[in-house]
Order: C-alpha cells, then structure tokens, then sequence
C-alpha cells in the first residue's frame, strides 16, 4: 500500500474488482439543454487556458475616438506584432500626411478616399510600404476603413 494511501485512508480495490466495476457503467444520457451547458464550460476552460483565441469586436463594441477633425478610429485589436483599426472620416475631413514605421495595409469599406493623390473606393486595397511617405488624406463624401500595420 503506498503511504499516500495509508495517510488518506484509502484502501486499494483490486485491479479486477475496479474492472468489473467500470465494465458494468452505462453512459447517461443527457438533454440537449445539459449537453449545451456542458459544452459551454468546457470551451471556457479551453478558452482560459489556451493561448490562442478568437477576437470579435462588433459594430456596437469598442471606442470610436477623435483623433483629427472629423476623423474617428476605433481600435480593433492590438498585439506585440501588429495593430488592427477601423477609421471613420466623415464628409470634406482630411488627416495630414505622414510616414509608416512598418507595412501598412488599407482596405475601404465604404465611400472614397484619397491617400496622398491616390484614389480608392470601397472594395479597393492600398498597401503604404514602411518608410514611403504618402500625401495628406482626404475624403469628398466621406468613408470607412480598415488598416492593419506593424505594432510600433
């Protein structure tokens, strides 16, 4: 007997017995609703203790702040590696030209933009290579953007 279970009390059952035993369980059935709960913690855990995990910020969610006159970013996620935003420029805004510390990617959503004289509509991708500084950026009617550059 291992002294573990001399402390705890515990007396081995038989490796036969605890056979017998286990063969004659029968699996439970559980409803659907006890199924779903079940499976909801066990993803919570999972997800508590995973490293990786899905990111969802939706349209009601995070912060749309102001960071030039008209111009609004609500960040959507930001990592050792990267950062992800959304940009709203309303109609006749502008944001003064500048320079990237790394790649920055740029799809619009919605409406139309000029990044440094180059028109893009939605739908449409511009790619700002790091260190190449483009024009000031502005919008006629105004427009949605996604952008996605290196953390700096």
């Amino acid at each position: 007997m291992s002294d573990e279970k001399k402390i705890s009390g515990e007396v081995p059952i038989d490796d036969d017995i605890q056979a017998s035993m286990f063969s004659e369980l029968k699996p439970v059935p559980l409803s659907d609703a006890a199924h779903v709960r079940m499976l909801g913690r066990t993803l919570s855990r999972i997800r508590e203790t995973s490293p990786l995990s899905f990111v969802t910020v939706r349209t009601c969610e995070g912060e749309w702040k102001e960071i030039g006159a008209g111009v609004f970013q609500k960040q959507l996620r930001e990592s050792g590696k990267m950062n992800a935003c959304m940009y709203r420029m309303l109609p006749g805004s502008a944001f003064p030209a500048h320079e990237h510390a790394s790649d920055e990617e740029c799809l619009c959503l919605e409406g139309e933009v000029s990044l440094g004289g180059i028109q893009i509509r939605a739908g449409d991708f511009h790619l700002a290579p790091k260190g190449l500084p483009h024009g000031e950026i502005t919008t006629v009617e105004g427009c949605l953007l996604y952008i996605r550059c290196g953390a700096t």
